[in-house]
Parts: structure tokens; sequence; C-alpha cells
């Protein structure tokens, strides 16, 4: 089994030993931190420490990145909240200035790479590793299309903001892998 840094880093400050720690930082300390808890896949954890770090006055509002609509977003911010949505299982790495994003999940081969095509459409492309046994024709979300190496989403993408955006990836993910 292959020693992975980020899953060990969010195993061990995801227990209550991250809750005193988490009470000592700086705002600026835990706003630092919290990325790389998503990162690593541990939204959840990240989200433990903005209470465990907001019961020490005077901090309020922290928020777990990617999960708020903002009026700028990247095509990383997307996929790290499509990553939130999924669950603990997908993990995600940015592309060259997070104009681009890449999912994994610990059971597939197969990576996901969401980006904006040379048309302006948001696309996953993947190739299917054989031995993840993904759906042959999977049932797609309205509004996606299959093409040959991914799928491409129709319809305006600014406007509706990170969370819609994200929940259209996790649904079309969700259908294109059976997980």
């Amino acid at each position: 089994m292959k020693y992975n840094d980020l899953d060990h880093f969010a195993q061990t400050w995801s227990d209550l030993t991250g809750a005193s720690v988490a009470a000592a930082l700086t705002c600026t300390e835990l706003d630092a931190l919290l990325p790389l808890f998503v990162a690593a896949g541990a939204a959840d954890t990240a989200a433990a420490w903005i209470e465990w770090h907001d019961r020490v006055p005077p901090c309020e509002g922290h928020e777990v990145p990617g999960t708020t609509l903002a009026d700028e977003f990247t095509v990383y911010d997307v996929v790290q909240t499509a990553a939130f949505l999924l669950g603990g299982d997908w993990k995600t790495a940015p592309g060259t200035l997070r104009a681009a994003g890449v999912l994994t999940h610990h059971s597939l081969a197969t990576e996901f790479t969401l980006r904006v095509d040379h048309d302006g459409d948001l696309v996953i492309d993947f190739h299917p590793d054989s031995g993840d046994m993904l759906p042959k024709k999977p049932e797609l979300p309205e509004g996606v299309y299959a093409f040959t190496g991914g799928v491409a989403f129709t319809g305006e993408y600014a406007s509706v903001g990170v969370n819609v955006l994200a929940e259209r990836v996790a649904a079309t993910l969700r259908a294109v892998t059976a997980r």
C-alpha cells in the first residue's frame, strides 16, 4: 500500500486532537489550512475545524473552501466543491492556473478532468480504464451529453455559480461511475 501524505495529514488532524489546535489558531492560520483539508478530500474535517475555531470569540464566518457561491470562481473551485458533494472517497488536484481540475476516486484508475474546451463548453475528459467496469451507456443528467473521451455540459456557466455547477458535475460523475 502506497503511503499518502495528504491522507495521513487528514486522518491525523480529523479527531478531537484538532479541536484544541483549531481553537488556538489565528483566523489567517485557519484560512491557510482549510484548502489543504479540502484537497485531501476531508472537507468534513475542514468544517469541524471551523466549528472548533469559531467557538473562541471573536471569530465567525469561516467557510469550507469551494462550498459557497462567489461572484468569481475557477474551474478548480467547481472540482473541489463537486468532490465535497461526492464524499470523502474523491480526491482533487488543480490544473494549471486552476483553469482545470482532476477528480479521482480511490477505487478507480480512471481520472476525470474538468476543463473548458476551445468552444467555451465545460467538459469532463476521461478515458475509462478497463478494470474500472464503468457503465457503457450511463443515464446522464439533463443538459449533459457524451462525446468520445468524455461528457460536455450545455447552458450558462458563470451565471449559475459554483455550487450549481458542482452539483451538475457531481451528478454526472455519479452516473458515469455508478458510485
